[in-house]
């Protein structure tokens, strides 16, 4: 008598997710079709970038593309644009966290060249203040500094007045994240020295000789900070020239900003900056809005 000794077919174990482990799975799908968008930022190129903007959109209240389209990474920090700020203050008060938020318009604050803004948060006695003033801005020297603060400093008093009084109402909303104007604010000091040029040798041009100083006195992290503030101004002047894409197309076309050594950082900046602020001064002039 012959036994059947044919193995039993194995049993194949299903595991079930837990809801924590499902959500993650349908967020990294979601993130993975959002960074195929072309309408998305540089910034968020892959999955787990756009995963860390879901993070912040629950913690800040906002939508994940609000996120991805008002976070930047200045001077390796990642910041808020001052819109997103206010916005992350009226979506609590739309949650109910916050009960009033009193901020001057602009004509109230050129008049006087400060801003309080006054933010009441739900079962807290007394209200948070956020102020700013010119006198404030002279101490940090941002008064007169080419950019925003030449061209809007009652917008910027009002930004700076915003963003302290979010940070005492709402910090478990902020969770630390940078205020980007903030941030681009901070001067970054690099000392040059002379170099004496050899009989005989050719002397570099500027273009080289930027070169070589950055080499010299910056560190190759620094380099990728100095690339990160060109990419912040590359942003800003992007609604002015119909994107992002055709900003970096005029200045460096063919490239990208990874592709761009210590000379073309520099001297790219500084053409773009200059952009910038001729662009703002003919909206000015033409009496339009700049672009959002």
């Amino acid at each position: 008598m012959t036994e059947n000794t044919e193995a039993e077919p194995a049993t194949k174990t299903t595991v079930a997710l837990t809801p924590e482990m499902q959500r993650f799975e349908d967020r990294y799908r979601q993130a993975t079709m959002l960074c195929k968008s072309s309408m998305l930022p540089k910034a968020f190129e892959n999955p787990s970038d756009v995963m860390i903007a879901y993070e912040l959109a629950e913690r800040t209240g906002l939508a994940p593309f609000a996120v991805c389209q008002n976070l930047a990474i200045i001077n390796g920090k990642p910041s808020f644009f001052g819109d997103a700020i206010m916005a992350i203050l009226q979506k609590a008060q739309t949650d109910g966290v916050i009960e009033s938020i009193e901020v001057p318009g602009l004509d109230a604050i050129r008049e006087t060249m400060s801003c309080r803004v006054i933010v009441q948060r739900k079962g807290n006695p007394h209200p948070f203040v956020g102020y700013f003033d010119k006198a404030m801005a002279e101490r940090a020297r941002l008064w007169g500094k080419t950019g925003p603060w030449t061209d809007y400093p009652e917008r910027m008093i009002q930004c700076r007045a915003i963003m302290f009084a979010s940070r005492l109402a709402v910090p478990d909303r902020l969770t630390g994240i940078g205020y980007a104007e903030e941030q681009m604010d901070i001067e970054r000091i690099v000392t040059v020295e002379a170099v004496e040029i050899p009989d005989g040798e050719e002397p570099k041009t500027t273009s080289e000789q930027i070169a070589t100083n950055l080499r010299n006195v910056i560190k190759d992290d620094e380099v990728e900070k100095f690339r990160e503030s060109l990419d912040c101004l590359l942003v800003q002047l992007g609604p002015f020239r119909g994107g992002y894409a055709k900003a970096a197309a005029e200045f460096f076309p063919g490239k990208m900003v990874e592709d761009l050594d210590a000379a073309e950082l520099a001297e790219t900046a500084i053409a773009v900056e200059k952009a910038l602020q001729e662009a703002r001064t003919e909206a000015d002039v033409a009496g339009k809005e700049q672009p959002a």
